[in-house]
């Protein structure tokens, strides 16, 4: 099972869409998961998240700074051997 967590305050512009991204990749190689939003900014601070959203992987930083696309999520999924 993958563990994913993106780190987002709600009012962020790509919040919604980044999880989108996640799941519909996720779900199309039929990928068991558990999704973790953090969107409490003192938890946010804490961790010193850069830039969001800030997408993990099994512990991997996949994506900060925009949303992410399909394509970047494949790929990372690609060249871990998680598909």
């Amino acid at each position: 099972m993958l563990e994913v967590k993106i780190y987002c305050i709600k009012s962020h512009q790509y919040y919604q869409a980044s999880y989108d991204v996640v799941v519909n990749v996720l779900e199309e190689y039929n990928l068991e998961y558990n999704i973790t939003r953090i969107t409490k900014s003192d938890l946010i601070s804490h961790r010193n998240i850069p830039s969001m959203p800030y997408i993990v992987i099994n512990n991997v930083v996949v994506n900060s700074k925009s949303c992410p696309t399909a394509n970047d999520i494949k790929m990372f999924l690609i060249r871990t051997k998680l598909i």
